[in-house]
């Protein structure tokens, strides 16, 4: 009777314990993914290029690129308790009024609720932070701060992206009223226009990565990006940041076995790696296909009532296979 009682209880401790492991199993994914941006988007010709092709048309022909660098972020830790190392760019504009303008990036693979009060109290912690360096103009030639979110997930960004969305606007008319300005602006990767991801950069490349669906797309891309590597010089550090996203989160995404990948973790160069993995792919694949095929031939030979043995014989399938067919027929 005491076993009974208690097995409910057991039930919802597996549960949980299942539960546990899912949220731990994907945190560390997305922690991975993170992990990869950032190391991606610190290299300056990476962030160039992006400000060139992805953030507002209005400040793509300001950006004095030739300026562009990381900036220092020590002082902003001092106030920020978010362990994740910042990653702040600092560029001149080609204005008349020279100006500086600092990039603060978030990489989300989730669009939690209160992410704008999160970020907006970040952003204010910078301002805080080159105001005590003296690094904040506030006359002519003010500093601007551009803050962005590069978002991976699956569904569109759904949080506020600035304080008028949760503000009625007559609250700005109103005499002796005060409102927070504050927006920040968002690339959604999986919502971008494919046209622009048939432009070629660098931070395309990753993007282009991000989207795939499947292991056929996923060989396809891979092929097509190395190539485009091959025939540049200075960029193997960036391929290789692409190859560990392509087996710790690309593979994972599309539950791919990573197993094969063992043997080439430590190789440095993308090409390599391709050469050695692609052609298991491609005929896991063809495999794969070969099966499906077997089994739709299996279940007209079973709707034909044909002996087991012969059927194992003519397409290749393992009884195990074929019983688990007979046993779906039987119950659709």
């Amino acid at each position: 009777m005491a076993q009974k009682k208690n097995a409910p209880q057991k039930a919802s401790t597996e549960k949980q314990s299942d539960q546990a492991h899912e949220s731990a199993d994907k945190e560390q994914k997305i922690n991975a993914s993170d992990a990869s941006y950032r190391r991606y988007f610190s290299y300056k010709e990476v962030m160039e290029q992006f400000l060139s092709q992805y953030v507002p048309e209005k400040l793509r022909g300001t950006v004095k690129y030739a300026s562009l660098r990381r900036y220092d972020s020590q002082n902003i830790t001092r106030h920020w308790t978010d362990s994740r190392e910042d990653l702040i760019w600092y560029a001149q504009t080609l204005k008349t009024v020279e100006r500086e303008i600092y990039c603060p990036l978030e990489f989300q693979s989730t669009d939690p609720k209160e992410f704008l009060y999160r970020f907006g109290e970040y952003v204010f912690i910078v301002y805080r932070a080159l105001s005590e360096e003296g690094s904040l103009k506030t006359s002519e030639g003010s500093t601007l701060i551009l803050p962005i979110v590069i978002y991976n997930g699956d569904k569109p960004w759904s949080a506020a992206r600035s304080m008028n969305e949760i503000h009625d606007p007559i609250e700005e008319d109103l005499e002796g009223g005060f409102q927070v300005h504050f927006k920040y602006f968002v690339v959604d990767i999986g919502r971008l226009d494919p046209k622009v991801l048939e432009q070629d950069s660098l931070p395309t490349r990753l993007f282009r990565l991000e989207r795939v669906k499947n292991e056929r797309e996923l060989i396809a891309t891979v092929k097509e990006i190395a190539n485009l590597f091959r025939n540049e010089d200075g960029h193997q550090e960036l391929a290789r940041i692409l190859c560990g996203w392509v087996k710790r989160v690309g593979l994972k995404r599309l539950k791919i076995d990573d197993k094969q990948f063992e043997a080439v973790r430590e190789l440095e160069e993308f090409g390599a790696m391709l050469e050695n993995v692609l052609p298991d792919w491609e005929e896991k694949i063809r495999r794969d296909e070969r099966k499906m095929n077997m089994k739709e031939i299996a279940k007209k030979m079973l709707d034909f009532n044909e002996a087991i043995e012969k059927i194992m014989q003519f397409t290749g399938l393992s009884e195990q296979d074929i019983l688990a067919l007979k046993t779906k027929n039987a119950n659709a």
